[in-house]
């Protein structure tokens, strides 16, 4: 079952009426739009490095597959532009896809391109998988082109066969109905007036002048284009009205079950965030978000809506396109995952004191200069007899330079 079926048949279950939407449609909703782009452009704002894994430790390494992972995946796209773009796509519709292209002897990668999601089929056989990929020539023509497996990057969504995945608008169909149908009947609502402004209430023995039914029409209609003549448009804002015959307008107040309405976009804002897992201040609702726990939320959006897209990210392109085995990708997320300043200073004088990291280390995490030689603290508690030795030496020179 499509998502186009899956949402009208939760919008027809919920009494609100069919929805002709599709996940195209569903990016409309303001909260969904909010969720997809907070996360693919985050991915998209990550660096990507390319290491060798040493004996000694990781080594940057900086070549032409780097740059075409990392920098320019094809001529016209940035990496930034083409990892937005392909999670949008695996947040969208269940899946992201991108072909490789290698020179002719099938190893080096000369480029990478997106492919949207709708274009692709996958199909699994004899325990590979092969891409169909559908590319329009005109209107009435169309190619298939069968990419192998290790010539497409893939990242799926939620899935049970590991074949497609599925996107969270598939997984949760009557959230977004719900979602969608208070969008539609808000713009309604606030366009049209779907609600009863006011009524115009007439003095006892006032009758409506006019002896047919089309006379008497023609009356009310004078009465309610007199008041409105005064109330329509911003530039008649303060108008007045007039009435005849001592009649009077009435306003009518909003009924319950509408007011309500601005609470339900509330909770379809705060649905919608948790099915991306995403913090609800991202999306719009301020009701719970105070200072203290905004960084804090931030830290976990990066843990729990960036971080298995970008895990997934790095073991697709080291598989597919890495031939040495020590070689691997990694995402920098570390300037995203950092505290306050205060925190951070603490977390490294930490560090700094124990041994664990040099003085140029901190520097570095901190994106600050290399300065000076390399060296490491020791605790006093870690000191043997030649360290203490030296230490006494030491003092006792500055005591007799003193004297």
């Amino acid at each position: 079952m499509t998502a186009r079926e899956l949402i009208n048949k939760a919008a027809t279950l919920l009494g609100i009426g069919s929805i002709n939407t599709s996940p195209d449609g569903a990016i409309a909703l303001a909260a969904v739009y909010s969720c997809i782009k907070s996360i693919s452009e985050t991915v998209g704002m990550l660096p990507l490095n390319h290491y060798l894994a040493t004996d000694k430790g990781r080594v940057l390494i900086m070549n032409a597959v780097t740059k075409k992972v990392s920098v320019r995946p094809n001529n016209y796209t940035t990496a930034s532009d083409f990892y937005q773009a392909i999670i949008a796509n695996v947040l969208l519709y269940g899946n992201g896809y991108a072909i490789i292209y290698r020179d002719s002897d099938g190893e080096k990668v000369r480029s990478m391109q997106v492919v949207p999601s709708y274009y692709v089929d996958p199909k699994f056989a004899d325990g590979n998988i092969t891409y169909d990929v559908t590319i329009p020539i005109s209107d009435s023509q169309q190619v298939v082109r069968k990419i192998p497996q290790m010539d497409m990057i893939h990242l799926k969504g939620v899935g049970f066969d590991n074949i497609k995945g599925k996107s969270p608008v598939e997984y949760a169909a009557e959230a977004f109905g719900f979602g969608l149908s208070a969008q539609k009947y808000g713009a309604e609502f606030f366009k049209n007036g779907a609600h009863l402004k006011g009524f115009i209430e007439m003095p006892s023995g006032v009758t409506v002048e006019g002896k047919t039914r089309e006379e008497k029409k023609s009356t009310i209609e004078r009465i309610k284009d007199a008041i409105l003549s005064g109330l329509k448009g911003e530039s008649s804002a303060g108008g007045i009205g007039v009435l005849e015959n001592g009649m009077k307008f009435q306003a009518m107040s909003l009924p319950n079950d509408q007011a309500q309405f601005l609470e339900s976009r509330k909770f379809s804002r705060e649905e919608i965030a948790a099915m991306f897992r995403i913090p609800a201040y991202m999306v719009g609702e301020m009701a719970n978000a105070i200072k203290s726990n905004i960084e804090q939320q931030s830290i976990e959006f990066i843990k729990y809506a960036v971080m298995p897209w970008v895990i997934k990210l790095e073991q697709e392109l080291e598989y597919k396109i890495l031939t040495i085995e020590e070689e691997y990708f990694k995402f920098d997320v570390n300037s995203y995952m950092r505290g306050t300043a205060l925190e951070r200073a603490q977390y490294l004088k930490e560090l700094r004191y124990a041994g664990i990291i040099s003085k140029q280390e901190a520097r570095v995490y901190e994106d600050l200069p290399i300065e000076g030689e390399g060296d490491f603290m020791r605790s006093k508690n870690e000191w043997g007899k030649e360290e203490y030795d030296l230490e006494i030496e030491k003092r006792i020179k500055e005591l007799k330079g003193a004297a």
